[in-house]
């Protein structure tokens, strides 16, 4: 059986599904949603950089609705806030359709008293499953790090952090993180700050649900950094910007963010995300390092430190995009044989202090 996918919005990492599916045997695009009337019409193989396809990309929410599928991957703008997107997922999965979410806003739904049961509802109303492949990527933390944590017989505090150096993102991507505005503007307590807490909560609830812990409270705390000198950059992957982004000396080109779950039992380990995110890798007085990656540190019996990065591929490229959000064409397979409602992933023998 051919499964029928949409992939609902092929930006700079969306795209990637989108070549993903058309490479797979098993399955076959039929439906492509854009947000911009300069997508619309256009073939959704020109949009994500093959050859054309035969799926034309709309931006009409209804059109898309009404498509016969199996599966969509759902990559939405989110400019508008992580959970902005409930309504159009909720439609999606009482019509029928299986969604895949590529965000960290529906990681663990049942971390938000209430919020778990209307996506059950619409599952169950449907027929449908929801799972999610977490945030850039997600399985560094709901999957790698419990998988490492079996090999310990202790663990006091498990942290997976980002490493990133932003300057080759799109220009929509580096806006939206705010870089490039006044220090005293990005803090705990700014919008900014509070998007990315919504995107990273359920995350960390998700880690701790997978070692049978249970959060109390999530402290979090940032620090930026500004821009020793202007930072020019001219080649960004956003082809509706029309010339350089300048990020001017002393306003915001480095952003550190820590997320640390308190647990509610003393005797549970702490779970913490951080998230180092840059325009230059060597700014002063912050983080330096040679290239983005991921990092998990364990402190138990064993310590231990993982670091992964992106290694270039035989044609020289780094494919960003794929491990970005790639999670999510294998995820395809799992969700067409769960039953309905929400599916987690699962993560054989992580460590934990109680079984039950």
């Amino acid at each position: 059986m051919t499964i029928k996918v949409i992939m609902w919005g092929p930006g700079v990492n969306g795209s990637s599904i989108v070549r993903g599916v058309v490479r797979h045997d098993d399955m076959e695009l039929v439906g492509c949603r854009v947000y911009s009337e300069e997508k619309h019409g256009v073939d959704a193989g020109v949009l994500c950089g093959i050859e054309p396809i035969g799926v034309l990309a709309t931006n009409e929410r209804e059109e898309i609705m009404s498509i016969d599928a199996d599966v969509v991957v759902h990559c939405p703008n989110m400019h508008s806030g992580p959970k902005s997107n409930d309504d159009d997922i909720l439609d999606l999965l009482r019509s029928g359709k299986n969604v895949v979410t590529l965000t960290g806003a529906h990681s663990f739904p049942q971390a938000i008293p209430g919020y778990a049961e209307k996506f059950e509802q619409a599952c169950h109303e449907g027929g449908s499953t929801f799972t999610h492949t977490g945030i850039n990527p997600g399985m560094i933390g709901e999957r790698i790090l419990p998988a490492l944590t079996g090999i310990c017989t202790e663990v006091d505090r498990v942290t997976f952090k980002e490493i990133y150096n932003c300057s080759n993102d799109a220009a929509g991507i580096i806006q939206f993180m705010q870089f490039g505005i006044p220090l005293e503007e990005w803090t705990v307590d700014s919008p900014i700050s509070d998007t990315f807490f919504e995107l990273f909560y359920q995350v960390i609830h998700h880690v701790a649900h997978t070692h049978n812990i249970e959060l109390d409270d999530i402290k979090r705390s940032c620090n930026v950094v500004g821009a020793p000198e202007d930072i020019v950059l001219d080649e960004l992957a956003d082809v509706e910007q029309s010339g350089p982004i300048i990020i001017r000396k002393g306003t915001v080109a480095g952003i550190h963010m820590v997320w640390e779950g308190v647990p509610k039992r003393d005797t549970d380990f702490i779970v913490a995300k951080e998230n180092i995110w840059v325009l230059q890798p060597d700014l002063p007085d912050f983080f330096n390092f040679e290239d983005s990656g991921w990092e998990i540190e364990i402190d138990g019996r064993p310590c231990l430190n993982t670091k992964i990065k992106l290694v270039p591929s035989a044609d020289g490229k780094l494919n960003r995009g794929d491990c970005m959000v790639g999670a999510g064409i294998p995820v395809i397979g799992e969700v067409m044989k769960a039953p309905p409602g929400i599916l987690l992933p699962t993560v054989f023998a992580p460590f934990k202090r109680r079984f039950n």
